[in-house]
């Protein structure tokens, strides 16, 4: 099954965590968190980052969301090693973490684009500068 790694700054990550609690009861064994403070050993968590991928079973799919592109979480990630069943996506939101644990039997590019739609309708304006208002 497909899992989720949450690479946040840290106290972040743990936010996200709580409200998981809060909705499901637990936090599901699919998301495991990573996060990144300014006394982090950066090398270190750039192996723990390459065994942890490197580990996926063979059937399994990874999604690393980070917190900010541009910012440690996400330069520490070796992209060069997510080839074909790991993804990095940036900018995590409540609506993509839900929706990235709602589709996780997705194959893993049909749940990059579930993921992605999530994230995306989940921002919304109000009023709408067409005066559309809230249902």
């Amino acid at each position: 099954m497909n899992r989720i790694l949450l690479l946040t700054h840290r106290g972040l990550g743990r936010g996200f965590l709580a409200v998981l609690e809060h909705i499901f009861g637990t936090v599901p064994d699919a998301v495991e968190l990573r996060e990144i403070g300014a006394d982090s050993d950066l090398e270190w968590e750039k192996v723990w980052l390459q065994n942890c991928i490197r580990g996926l079973a063979p059937a399994d799919a990874l999604l690393i969301l980070t917190d900010l592109f541009g910012a440690t979480p996400t330069n520490i990630v070796p992209v060069e090693m997510l080839g074909a069943r790991a993804r990095l996506v940036t900018g995590i939101n409540l609506p993509m973490l839900l929706r990235a644990l709602s589709r996780r039997e997705m194959p893993l590019e049909l749940w990059l684009d579930a993921v992605l739609s999530g994230a995306h309708e989940g921002i919304r304006v109000f009023p709408h500068k067409d005066g559309v208002s809230l249902p």
